[in-house]
């Protein structure tokens, strides 16, 4: 899986939303979307998505918690890896 970089998260945001739209349980799609919500700087959504791929695919967990601790961790919520 490739970064999305700042220029073009906005469209893969879109593109994945639609692809969420019509395939909403792939957990994939989910963990993909807290990607370039993160790469927008989209605490809340970074982390509900990633918990959303988590809870549909609990193969993705350790990817899930660590897009959801970077996101954290953006947020200044990280302090000695304790989340506050």
């Amino acid at each position: 899986r490739r970064s999305v970089d700042g220029s073009r998260a906005g469209e893969a945001v879109k593109l994945i939303e639609r692809a969420i739209a019509i395939q909403p349980n792939i957990g994939t799609f989910h963990l993909n979307l807290a990607s370039a919500y993160l790469t927008l700087r989209r605490i809340d959504d970074t982390i509900a998505e990633a918990e959303k791929a988590i809870a549909l695919d609990p193969v993705l967990a350790a990817k899930g918690y660590h897009t959801a601790g970077l996101a954290f961790g953006e947020a200044g919520q990280l302090v000695g890896g304790e989340i506050f």
